[in-house]
């Protein structure tokens, strides 16, 4: 279409089209910085400075899975579960494939204790990727949590395999027949 309209040599058209696509460019651009600076303070812990500017963003692409993604675990991190578990849906009605997103609404299930749901969202991830250390020990956690002892070292195990040297693995299996600590993560760090 762009190039039918430099095809009619019409210097007028031809300034309208380059303003349009410079307005589409600065939109863009926008968004991406609003993106950035959200990962940004994401990174620097700042999650309510995170929420703000991933929601910035949102406003200018409505539909952007990843968006919707990062607000739901910047409210995670805030402690606020529902809202995030909202935002994590949101994330997988746009995008049911968006990994991140099924394994952080996982993560959210577990948190809020619907366990049988939070397996179900990691069993679907391990079939996209069956080699994922936090993808295991987040199962085994849960299945511990259930008191299922033998699939969760079962998942301690597999993630061990894939990362043998990360210590929560490691501390996950010695620890198994003990009661969980109030502190302990349920992801890896």
């Amino acid at each position: 279409m762009l190039q039918k309209c430099f095809e009619a040599r019409s210097p007028t058209l031809q300034r309208m089209v380059h303003s349009n696509m410079s307005i589409n460019l600065i939109i863009f651009s926008n968004a991406s910085h609003r993106y950035g600076l959200g990962i940004i303070y994401y990174r620097q812990e700042k999650f309510a400075m995170a929420e703000h500017y991933f929601k910035k963003a949102l406003a200018i692409n409505k539909y952007n899975s990843v968006l919707y993604c990062y607000i739901g675990m910047a409210l995670q991190a805030q402690g606020k579960i529902r809202e995030a578990l909202r935002e994590l849906s949101t994330a997988l009605s746009i995008d049911p494939r968006n990994s991140l997103a099924k394994f952080k609404k996982a993560s959210v299930l577990t948190s809020l204790g619907e366990y049988p749901k939070a397996l179900e969202e990691l069993e679907m991830l391990q079939d996209w990727a069956p080699k994922e250390a936090p993808i295991l020990y987040l199962m085994g956690r849960i299945y511990k949590k259930l008191n299922k002892l033998n699939e969760a070292m079962n998942s301690f195990s597999m993630a061990h395999d894939v990362d043998s040297k990360h210590p929560m693995i490691k501390a996950a299996i010695e620890k198994l027949n003990q009661k969980d600590e109030p502190d302990e993560s349920d992801e890896l760090i």
